[in-house]
């Protein structure tokens, strides 16, 4: 983890001034117990990192600080993988969001399937999920905050226009392996992973897949995993094979 690293969700100007407050704040004053005077790192999620200086403490209200140096990263030079993933329990999903950050997902697509347990998503659990992404971008030294969207079912998402080409956990076929690792492998090429949930994509699910999105099914185990285990699997397969690409 990059040492004494916080979020602000500000533009982040060099000589200026900003404050933190809630998590942030007591993460700084109260868990590490920085003082006044001592050197910080301040992300925004934007591709900003600011070197910083503690300046004041105002009570457990706010902290002060002074930011010295800007250092903007203009090119990402890692791999950019989607991710559309269902609706699953908390905990697991938690956990998908934490680990694929980590992995360099730079879009969660959030759905409910047909066969999915989890149809609600609120605006608390979306802020929950964010403040997730943002420890994990704290802890693995990334620049970028990934972006979050949901829709209620596959067919409804907006999809951007580069996520092309897509690949998908494949159950149907666990003896026919699609996965390799040479630069035009069909791993290398993708742009966006897709899991199922715990019962499996339905058949409508498959359909829009294969048909509407030109989705690839890939083999990833020989047995039936977890959607959260798929995912970070999957992704960092995608991640992998991106990288020997380069």
């Amino acid at each position: 983890m990059p040492c004494y690293r916080f979020y602000l969700n500000s533009n982040l100007v060099k000589n200026g001034r900003v404050a933190l407050q809630g998590d942030q704040l007591h993460h700084m004053k109260n868990v590490m117990r920085l003082r006044v005077g001592e050197t910080v790192e301040i992300i925004n999620g934007r591709n900003q990192l600011a070197q910083a200086r503690i300046d004041a403490y105002q009570g457990n209200q706010i902290a002060h600080v002074n930011i010295d140096q800007v250092l903007t990263q203009l090119v990402l030079d890692k791999p950019r993988i989607n991710l559309i993933q269902p609706l699953i329990r908390s905990k697991g999903l938690d956990l998908v969001i934490e680990k694929c950050t980590e992995l360099g997902v730079s879009h969660f697509y959030l759905y409910a399937s047909e066969l999915g347990e989890i149809s609600q998503f609120s605006s608390a659990r979306c802020k929950k999920l964010t403040e997730i992404a943002i420890s994990a971008i704290k802890q693995c030294g990334r620049l970028d905050l990934p972006t979050l969207t949901f829709a209620d079912r596959l067919h409804n998402l907006k999809l951007q226009s580069n996520v092309h080409p897509i690949c998908f956990g494949d159950t149907r076929h666990l003896d026919n392996a699609q996965v390799g690792f040479t630069p035009q492998s069909t791993l290398a090429q993708c742009k966006t992973v897709c899991i199922g949930p715990e019962k499996g994509f339905s058949d409508k699910e498959i359909n829009y897949l294969e048909n509407q999105l030109g989705a690839t099914g890939i083999k990833i185990s020989p047995f039936i995993l977890r959607s959260e285990t798929a995912s970070i699997t999957l992704t960092a397969l995608t991640s992998y094979a991106s990288i020997l690409k380069q």
